[in-house]
């Protein structure tokens, strides 16, 4: 009869213990899981931060690109500094024939 008590109670001890790796061991392999996929979503959340920044980096060159372009824009029709002298010369030039005409016309038959 104690063969059959302490039979039963290795048994009963050796399913306990058993049942306690499996779950030990079961439950490790869940916290690893956990773990990795942690571990996953950091390294995504790194790379999103990465992206954000990467965006607004090119957001900020855009706007300065923008920029660029409106005072580009705005120069393209503004007269440049050479022809602005050579039209004011022009202009004086073609004044300074009118009066030499004016004065030729004003002698009698065009002679001194």
């Amino acid at each position: 009869m104690q063969i059959k008590a302490n039979a039963s109670f290795a048994i009963k001890l050796v399913l306990a213990v058993g049942s306690g790796v499996f779950f030990w061991a079961e439950l490790t392999n869940r916290m690893s899981s956990m773990e990795m996929q942690m571990g996953k979503v950091q390294h995504e959340s790194t790379m999103l931060g990465d992206l954000a920044g990467r965006v607004m980096h090119l957001e900020k060159y855009a706007e300065q690109a923008k920029g660029d372009v409106e005072h580009l824009m705005s120069l393209q029709d503004a007269p440049i500094t050479s022809d602005h002298q050579q039209f004011e010369r022009i202009k004086y030039l073609e004044k300074e024939l009118d009066r030499l005409r004016d004065r030729v016309e004003g002698y009698p038959n065009g002679k001194k």
